[in-house]
């Protein structure tokens, strides 16, 4: 890291996003970095997200963003289920759009949140990818092809990051991920009740966790 580090720019789904925290900008792992180390927020993680779709919106941050602002920033990604995918619906307008490259149709959410508000080709779309294409030696293409690309844009930029798993399973071979093993080290206080998302006291021990090997690797100060 540089002294121009100045945005913490995160990826992930629901745990980095900071669901069931009730001050998300306040109390979710990314914000309590975010101040800790004096760094701008920069939230692209969103809920239900899969690995496909945080690629996308990694190229879409890219394509708009100077590139300034990408050399002084540190990735913290979030990475999620390797079973998840995400489908891109350019005429998603239905579903509440929270951020402007929300165009997807997440996997993990058709079945609950979407309801009779989409073409009932996609649920077919879904249910015919699971049946024929699901496997897993994709959920091993899926994690990886998504940890390199995140490697290897933080590399051509020469920024720091920090590649975890959140929802994955699976360990990626890239110099930038780290094995932290977070679900491991959360205790059931670490959770609301009917609620697999960490709460503000789960939160806490993972940024702390986090920024444990943050110091170890020197990534950031």
């Amino acid at each position: 890291m540089t002294t121009d580090t100045k945005n913490l720019v995160s990826f992930g789904c629901s745990w980095t996003y900071g669901d069931s925290c009730k001050n998300i900008e306040r109390d979710s792992f990314r914000s309590i970095l975010a101040e800790k180390y004096n760094l701008n927020q920069i939230n692209l993680s969103m809920p239900g997200s899969s690995l496909l779709s945080m690629q996308w919106t990694l190229s879409w941050w890219l394509n708009k963003t100077d590139v300034n602002t990408v050399k002084q920033s540190f990735f913290l990604v979030g990475l999620t289920g390797e079973g998840r995918t995400s489908w891109y619906n350019p005429k998603h307008n239905k579903h509440q759009a929270i951020q402007p490259w929300d165009k997807c149709l997440h996997s993990t959410c058709m079945e609950w949140s979407y309801g009779d508000t989409i073409d009932s080709n996609w649920y077919d779309l879904n249910k015919y990818y699971y049946a024929l294409s699901h496997s897993q030696e994709l959920e091993k293409y899926n994690i990886d092809t998504t940890a390199i690309m995140f490697d290897a844009v933080a590399s051509k930029y020469n920024i720091p990051i920090l590649q975890f798993n959140t929802v994955a399973t699976l360990k990626p071979k890239v110099d930038s991920f780290y094995d932290i093993n977070i679900k491991d080290k959360l205790t059931e206080l670490c959770y609301p009740k009917n609620d697999g998302h960490p709460n503000e006291l789960g939160h806490k021990f993972i940024a702390k966790y986090l920024t444990e090997t943050i110091e170890t690797n020197k990534l950031l100060g």
